[in-house]
């Protein structure tokens, strides 16, 4: 009988660990679904003020009601330089070292031989790694992985290039260390852009410099027009929702393309 009543005891306690654990994770699948609801309104919100403000790039830290909150940044893609378009210079410009300009060339072109300071497949099979890839960057996170750049901080990597977008870069938006890698622009057009206001369009920018720097700007006109954008023309809009009291939180990374009054969204994934 006590043998009995210890098995029953036993059986009755793993029970209720059970029901305990099953009530917490269906209280987290709730704060889940909060949360999420929560990223939908806040890109709802975004898109709704656009409409008006079309300038707009923060979504401060709202309250939804019952200690939901949520938050979205956004960024023109025009301010990063694109991993897969930039070319050679460009890398070269934005890195500062031909050997890592030569790294990522050698990681996203299709051919297996590698430049004089790149790194190709027996370079990474020697030390054991993976890559090249030998095909376009899927995320710039995978810079990582590239010789040179294993402990290149990711955000630092975030905030400077993107896979996305059509790699064109808005000159007021950038470095100047950028722009040097831009054909037909001296040092006095960089100065001008840095020191401001903003360039509304090439031929603005042309009729701000000597005589000197515009025949440069002249000679890679056409060049210079397809490398460079004035308005947004692709935007990355990073989601953060969470609960009051809970340590869950969410990021999402969405794509957005400005419409005439609106933003179309192109992809989300989490971030």
């Amino acid at each position: 009988m006590l043998w009995l009543i210890a098995l029953l005891g036993g059986v009755t306690g793993g029970l209720l660990v059970l029901v305990r654990r099953e009530q917490q994770l269906s209280a987290n699948r709730g704060v889940i679904t909060r949360i999420q609801w929560a990223e939908n309104a806040c890109l709802a919100i975004l898109q709704a003020r656009y409409a008006g403000h079309p300038d707009i790039r923060t979504v401060d830290s709202t309250d939804l009601g019952r200690g939901v909150w949520c938050h979205a940044a956004v960024t023109d893609l025009a301010a990063r330089v694109n991993l897969n378009l930039a070319s050679g210079a460009m890398l070269r410009a934005v890195l500062g070292s031909d050997s890592l300009a030569a790294a990522v060339l050698d990681w996203r072109d299709a051919d297996a031989v590698a430049d004089a300071q790149g790194a190709e497949r027996p370079w990474y099979a020697a030390r054991q790694r993976d890559g090249p890839r030998n095909a376009p960057f899927r995320s710039v996170r995978e810079l990582l992985l590239v010789r040179g750049f294993e402990t290149a901080p990711p955000m630092w990597l975030d905030s400077v290039f993107t896979v996305e977008g059509d790699g064109r870069i808005n000159p007021n938006l950038v470095a100047p260390a950028v722009l040097r890698g831009l054909p037909g622009l001296d040092a006095e057009a960089i100065h001008m852009i840095a020191m401001g206001p903003s360039i509304a369009g090439l031929d603005q920018l042309m009729g701000r410099v000597s005589s000197a720097s515009r025949r440069g700007m002249a000679s890679a006109y056409r060049e210079l027009s397809a490398q460079l954008a004035f308005q947004p023309a692709w935007l990355e809009a990073r989601l953060d929702a969470g609960v009051e009291g809970s340590a869950v939180r969410a990021a999402e990374r969405v794509l957005l393309v400005p419409l005439e009054s609106r933003l179309a969204v192109i992809s989300r994934q989490p971030w």
